[in-house]
């Protein structure tokens, strides 16, 4: 797979899944067996089922999320991208109650792709930068 068609898959994500909700989309980029690995989420399902809960809980907590991607780059059978995320927290994130607040914060995400599908993922954000702006923990100063 070339580097562009990894690209492709990586912004397809961004797009369909993230930006529009488009549940589905998972079931098209995600290999059955994918393993999830991401630390505030750690019993994912593998594959689809645990895209979908992850850009589910996303999406309750902040239904007006909004994706940007900063950066991606790709190399083998590797792609990764930092992503800008803004969204106004209505719903319920991680225990914390819908507060009204809007948030912004940045997410790296690593993929491995093999013919086409997402075989394994790994996810990193901001969550103290989210927690605080959630009013769940005291900000710095």
């Amino acid at each position: 797979m070339s580097n562009d068609e990894s690209k492709a898959i990586f912004q397809r994500l961004v797009d369909d899944l993230w930006n529009k909700g488009n549940l589905a989309a998972a079931d098209e980029l995600f290999a059955p067996s994918a393993p999830n690995h991401i630390p505030i989420a750690p019993d994912l399902p593998a594959g689809p089922a645990g895209a979908k809960a992850l850009a589910s809980l996303f999406h309750t907590a902040f239904p007006d999320l909004k994706v940007s991607v900063d950066r991606v780059h790709a190399m083998g059978d590797q792609v990764a991208g930092r992503l800008f995320e803004e969204g106004t927290h209505q719903g319920d994130f991680l225990g914390v109650s819908g507060s009204g607040k809007t948030v912004d914060f940045t997410k790296i995400g690593l993929f491995r792709i093999e013919n086409g599908k997402i075989t394994e993922s790994w996810y990193e954000f901001d969550s103290l930068r989210v927690m605080q702006q959630i009013g769940a923990i005291p900000g710095a100063g």
